[in-house]
């Protein structure tokens, strides 16, 4: 269910707190071992946005675990867009 990440929406988002050089569309912050992770996603129309983003957040999560051994605490998913397109 998930199109894609928004990545001008993020830019936009993330320059007004100062932060620059966004070009996936997420932003992690890291704190001695604790990170916190946000994306903005576009989904396709007709899938369940809570079950889709509590997907995400896993993926999120286990994905940033696995790579760096970080523990991840918070992951926030914003719906930036809706694709109602086939």
């Amino acid at each position: 269910g998930v199109r894609g990440v928004d990545v001008t929406a993020s830019r936009s988002l993330f320059s007004k707190g100062g932060i620059r050089g966004v070009t996936r569309g997420a932003k992690v912050e890291v704190n001695g071992i604790h990170v916190r992770a946000a994306v903005a996603i576009i989904m396709d129309y007709g899938y369940n946005i809570p079950e889709t983003c509590q997907y995400v957040q896993k993926r999120v999560k286990n994905s940033i675990e696995n790579m760096t051994g970080l523990e991840v605490v918070d992951v926030n998913i914003r719906i930036a867009g809706i694709n109602v397109e086939g």
